[in-house]
């Protein structure tokens, strides 16, 4: 079949806001512009790493808080896991 520009999806903006609290809490904020093209997808995919480790040979783990995730003004579904080493969410469906 032919393919045409607009059959191509592409991240069109992509912005994130940071605040590193003094307490050392990291809040982020990303506003992510994607075009799916004609293509029907299941959404975004994110992983965070949530363990690292320390030249001791200890583990430094991360927590991970979702607040809200929207699309075009209205709330999103998601789903979450973490596996120890890294916290995934799947943002536009909620079937991992």
């Amino acid at each position: 079949p032919l393919v045409t520009a607009q059959d191509t999806e592409q991240i069109r903006n992509f912005v994130i806001d940071i605040n590193i609290g003094t307490n050392g809490e990291i809040q982020f904020i990303e506003t992510i512009t994607y075009d799916f093209g004609s293509n029907e997808r299941h959404g975004i995919f994110r992983e965070i790493p949530v363990r690292d480790q320390l030249e001791s040979g200890n583990y430094w783990v991360h927590s991970v808080e979702i607040n809200q995730i929207s699309r075009d003004g209205s709330n999103e579904t998601f789903s979450e896991s973490n596996d120890g080493f890294f916290f995934f969410f799947y943002i536009g469906y909620n079937d991992i």
